[in-house]
């Protein structure tokens, strides 16, 4: 990419090229803290980041060191809902906490790659063959606090598999989480046999 190129992607209107840099790369954060995750979404985030590295690279900035942000999140299989809902915040408080650590594009990308993983492991987990998926908001995530007491409440109940949701009220919250993380992950698959 050619200087010229790359004030196309990082315009310095008589800013330090440091301070625009740190200004998208706030921005970016701004957007993986807010957003639910989406495999196409975040592609093209990520492929906007590589453009917005590479200019500030052409531009003079300095090359980032790998700060190797991988401890802290367990991605595993869960054995029941409330364990996965409980994983899953778990991860994600994590993951907020290293969004808002990171200091370059390389290692944001880094952990949007691993917030879209913590997504896909808990959706795994509330995937429900009988899911109504009308009128269904995906990117309308639950009261986390609601949910998780819903959950222990059903866990001491006995119902702690996607499979046991047919008995629960429709409006019932885990039941709808569970249809929109089915509806998720059917998005998602779809978005991959593409």
């Amino acid at each position: 990419m050619t200087p010229e190129e790359a004030l196309l992607f990082l315009p310095l209107e008589d800013q330090e090229l440091d301070v625009v840099y740190e200004d998208r790369l706030f921005d970016m954060k701004q957007f993986f803290l807010r957003q639910v995750p989406f495999s196409r979404l975040y592609a093209s985030k990520v492929e906007k980041m590589k453009r917005l590295q590479e200019a500030y690279l052409a531009l003079g900035g300095k090359d980032f060191t790998d700060e190797g942000m991988e401890a802290g999140v367990k991605f595993q299989k869960a054995s029941t809902l409330l364990e996965g809902a409980k994983a899953y915040q778990a991860n994600l408080s994590f993951l907020k906490a290293e969004v808002m650590r990171t200091s370059s594009f390389p290692e944001l990308t880094k952990v949007s790659e691993r917030l879209l993983k913590n997504m896909r492991h808990y959706a795994e987990a509330f995937e429900w063959q009988d899911a109504e998926t009308e009128a269904v908001r995906v990117s309308q995530a639950p009261d986390e606090m609601e949910l998780l007491a819903e959950l222990s409440r059903l866990d001491n109940q006995g119902i702690q598999h996607p499979a046991q949701l047919a008995e629960l009220n429709p409006d019932n919250c885990v039941r709808k989480e569970a249809n929109r993380l089915s509806l998720w992950l059917k998005m998602e698959m779809d978005e991959r046999a593409i």
